[in-house]
């Protein structure tokens, strides 16, 4: 059964080419296009969403207050001409950000991350949790998922990414595994020589740092974690400032 989802953009123009794209994925089926976050509010009192398209500049209300408005809000996906609100989307938990003009691949891969998102909450909603904390001291832990416990080896996690109330952690190999657990649970029980928090939604392994740039990470597995400028400073307090060669001494 096709995931329902809204489109919202002041610009007419906008917002008929993002439907129009969205009509071509079969995933999908679109159920409103509104001119205002005001009309949104209004579909989403009558009807259920799974996911909303919004701009972010729109008149009255814009795209980050309806977000914020919403008690029990669906997932978002923010579509803007503007990168300067990437940050605080993501503090948002939004599932994307996508600057215009949007093509039709890049629309394509923030659906699937987006359904990805909406399955795994439907799958926390039926699974149980977790309350038993891990044992300090190991080099390994174990996670539950698809009904079987998987044994990892913290050397091999490279960083990890919140998805609300649950995690994506990312391995050294590529892999990928879904935890049920929130990322602040899993910081707390995360070795805290190892890991260090770079971003509301993004822990990152120290020792899989290859290099750091202006607003992200880009780890030893080729993906990068951006990370918030509240955590510029101990990142770069526990990275380069220990290790940076200089030129005097």
């Amino acid at each position: 059964m096709p995931y329902t989802c809204i489109v919202a953009d002041d610009i007419r123009v906008e917002r008929e080419a993002i439907a129009s794209q969205l009509k071509k994925l079969p995933a999908l089926t679109v159920i409103a296009v509104c001119a205002s976050a005001v009309e949104v509010m209004e579909v989403l009192r009558h009807q259920k969403a799974d996911l909303v398209f919004s701009d972010i500049n729109m008149p009255d209300i814009n795209g980050m207050e309806l977000l914020k408005s919403l008690k029990h809000p669906p997932a978002f996906i923010f579509v803007t001409s503007h990168t300067d609100y990437a940050a605080e989307s993501y503090e948002l938990d939004a599932v994307d950000y996508i600057v215009k003009p949007v093509t039709l691949p890049r629309l394509t891969k923030a659906v699937n991350k987006a359904i990805e998102y909406l399955t795994i909450r439907q799958q926390a909603a039926t699974q149980p949790v977790d309350e038993q904390p891990v044992s300090k001291g190991d080099n390994f832990f174990y996670i539950r998922e698809d009904g079987l416990y998987t044994r990892l080896l913290y050397d091999q996690v490279s960083h990890i990414e919140s998805m609300g109330d649950f995690c994506k952690i990312y391995t050294t190999a590529g892999q990928t595994h879904i935890v049920l657990v929130s990322l602040k649970n899993i910081e707390s029980q995360l070795p805290a020589d190892a890991f260090i928090r770079i971003h509301k939604q993004f822990i990152i392994n120290l020792q899989h740092i290859r290099n750091i740039g202006a607003d992200s990470v880009e780890m030893t597995n080729g993906q990068t974690a951006p990370y918030t400028a509240s955590f510029k400073q101990p990142l770069l307090d526990r990275t380069v400032n220990m290790k940076l060669i200089t030129r005097f001494i």
